[in-house]
């Protein structure tokens, strides 16, 4: 009995072994485990989130907004909710340059989180992009008001540079 025994837990252990060392590749990077993860949880709305932050960070803004919009559909209330998702998805459409799309999504950003810097400069580029120079120069002063120093904030050293573009050449 001792030996049969013996094999059972060896089995089990290789079988573990096994197992760790095919779950291992998934866990290589953050790409390998979103995959791995929309493959076991397809109507898993953080799991498209995750992906979409993916290819945000790709700058591969259509992929990115797929992901939101899929991660929409399976959980409705995110654009209404979710300042963040509202956020990052109108950065994406800012990225394909529909400005449109992204002022309303940054616009509900704002308004489910004002403090949202990202979002003010992100509302300020897309207002320049129509040539609405009043609506930018305004998100453009808020967020060097919500930058807690200007010398170490990336958004506000990049809103003082468009600001500075607006007020030199307001036609651009």
């Amino acid at each position: 009995m001792g030996k049969g025994i013996a094999m059972l837990v060896a089995c089990v252990l290789i079988a573990a072994i096994i197992r760790t060392n095919y779950r291992n590749r998934d866990w290589r990077d953050c790409k390998s485990i979103i995959h791995s993860s929309l493959n076991t949880s397809p109507k898993n709305a953080r799991v498209h989130l995750g992906l979409a932050g993916i290819y945000f960070k790709d700058r591969d803004f259509e992929s990115a907004i797929a992901s939101f919009e899929k991660a929409a559909s399976i959980y409705p209330d995110l654009p209404t909710t979710h300042a963040t998702f509202s956020q990052n998805y109108g950065a994406a459409l800012l990225g394909i340059g529909n400005v449109e799309k992204a002022i309303f999504q940054l616009v509900a950003s704002i308004h489910l989180d004002p403090s949202l810097v990202n979002a003010h400069y992100n509302l300020g580029i897309s207002y320049a992009r129509i040539k609405d120079f009043p609506r930018a120069t305004k998100q453009f002063n808020k967020v060097l008001e919500l930058s807690s120093d200007l010398h170490e904030n990336a958004y506000a050293e990049r809103a003082m540079y468009w600001l500075q573009r607006i007020t030199v050449d307001p036609k651009r």
